[in-house]
């Protein structure tokens, strides 16, 4: 039986423990896999031969990980076209934990930055490839699928990232181009789970896979974070004595429109993963947890009591959410219902949590939602509520949005707060701010009932 068969859907958001699973399984007992190319991670480390000041060589030994979850082959250790007079040689190769693979390469060059590229074949899937940027000092860079490493990931975007005030308090990944205005900081609050970049022991905080499209503002990246750039057309890295920017290719100095760095962070040109895969498992996640309610065993639908909990909910705009303890608690709605609603109260255990987690489904006639959020204020329940939009084109909301925003298949505005992580085909921030710090930690299995 392959991994499609044995799973509907798949990777949701990561946690600080590791990958969060969304499954619904094909058989009576669900499977905790990656499936296809969100299984893949890469590490390569790099030591540099520093000695009396001298300038280091790139890469006087490396040592590269490759690891998988599911089972996979390495088929290619290749090198990018800024190697071309390099040698890299894979000298062993061992299997270690979880069928994973490991090996030692040698490598020798003239100039720094390098990019190594590594092919996997999963056991139902295309052949994944990966790249990795690496250059002269000892750094580790880690290289993924989004939904891997998405700890602190405040806004995930599948293609481009418009800044115009929104505040991202953690670290920001652009599938697309990025171009702001008036922006509030990146990495506000934190430089984010992944990386570190080499050269550098801090994260990456700014993850953009197109360009950066400068106008006349700068935006500030906090933390001492680093930033990640795949397309380096217009823009060029200024260290500046410590505290670096990205510029205009024209720019002598920081000045004028910029990203602006902080303390240790770095700035690299590459593409470390691949959103279009990521998209792929994001928008099959989506459906699935649309069409949890009736198949899904550990799922109920969440019932609707008056206002205060006291008898059944008359149909006004207020109501109680009662919700079931130890289940995946449901509540399918349109976007009517959604905007005739203004507040709804939770109390006590009754609030989502950690065993009784909440998946609000949102549904649109026209695929156009705009809403504004309902009243609701408990911070601890955020993590454990997630707002899916399976089919919206469009998502745009006023207030403070308790939970995480999943859309991937729609331009997401931004007018208000959101408690939780934006994952947006495209994301337009206007104003609010997207906390991080209360990300989803759901992980629901959905065995097939019995």
């Amino acid at each position: 039986m392959s991994l499609v068969e044995v799973l509907v859907a798949v990777v949701l958001l990561g946690t600080a423990g590791g990958a969060v699973l969304m499954t619904a399984a094909g058989s009576a007992t669900a499977a905790r896999v990656h499936q296809e190319a969100s299984d893949v991670q890469l590490v390569l480390r790099s030591a540099a031969d520093a000695i009396g000041g001298r300038t280091p060589s790139p890469c006087a030994t490396a040592t590269a990980e490759y690891q998988s979850l599911a089972r996979g082959r390495l088929t290619e250790l290749g090198l990018g076209p800024d190697w071309p007079t390099s040698r890299l040689t894979v000298t062993k190769v061992r299997s270690f934990d979880r069928a994973s693979r490991q090996f030692d390469a040698t490598c020798t060059s003239d100039s720094a930055p390098h990019q190594v590229t590594v092919s996997v074949q999963p056991p139902d899937g295309p052949v994944v490839t990966l790249q990795v940027l690496t250059g002269s000092g000892a750094a580790t860079v880690m290289i993924g699928q989004p939904h891997v490493f998405t700890t602190d990931w405040s806004i995930i975007s599948e293609g481009d990232v418009t800044l115009n005030g929104t505040q991202v308090y953690g670290a920001l990944a652009v599938g697309g181009d990025l171009r702001f205005s008036q922006p509030g900081p990146v990495a506000a609050n934190s430089q984010g789970s992944y990386g570190p970049v080499l050269g550098s022991a801090s994260r990456i905080g700014l993850l953009v896979r197109g360009r950066v499209v400068l106008g006349t503002a700068t935006l500030l990246v906090n933390q001492s974070a680093s930033v990640v750039i795949g397309n380096s057309t217009g823009v060029k890295y200024i260290p500046n004595g410590g505290v670096g920017c990205v510029a205009a290719s024209s720019a002598s100095s920081c000045t004028g429109a910029k990203i602006t760095l902080q303390g240790s962070g770095n700035a690299v040109f590459g593409t470390p993963f691949d959103f279009t895969a990521a998209f792929d498992a994001y928008r099959k996640a989506s459906a699935a947890l649309a069409t949890m309610l009736p198949s899904c065993a550990a799922a109920t639908a969440v019932s609707l009591r008056d206002q205060n909990n006291s008898g059944p909910w008359p149909g006004n705009t207020n109501f109680h959410l009662r919700l079931t303890p130890g289940k995946v608690n449901v509540w399918n709605m349109t976007e009517a219902q959604l905007q005739s609603w203004s507040a709804y109260n939770n109390n006590g255990s009754n609030r989502p949590n950690a065993t009784t987690p909440l998946v609000v489904n949102v549904t649109s006639a026209d695929g156009n939602v705009t809403f504004n959020a309902p009243n609701w204020l408990q911070s601890d329940a955020a993590p454990y509520m997630i707002w899916n939009f399976p089919d919206a084109q469009t998502v745009t909301f006023t207030g403070a949005l308790w939970g995480s925003l999943y859309a991937p298949n729609a331009t997401v505005t931004l007018t208000g707060d959101v408690r939780g992580v934006v994952v947006g085909k495209s994301v337009v921030g206007n104003g609010g701010v997207a906390d991080w710090s209360l990300r989803p930690v759901i992980d629901i299995q959905c065995p097939r009932p019995a």
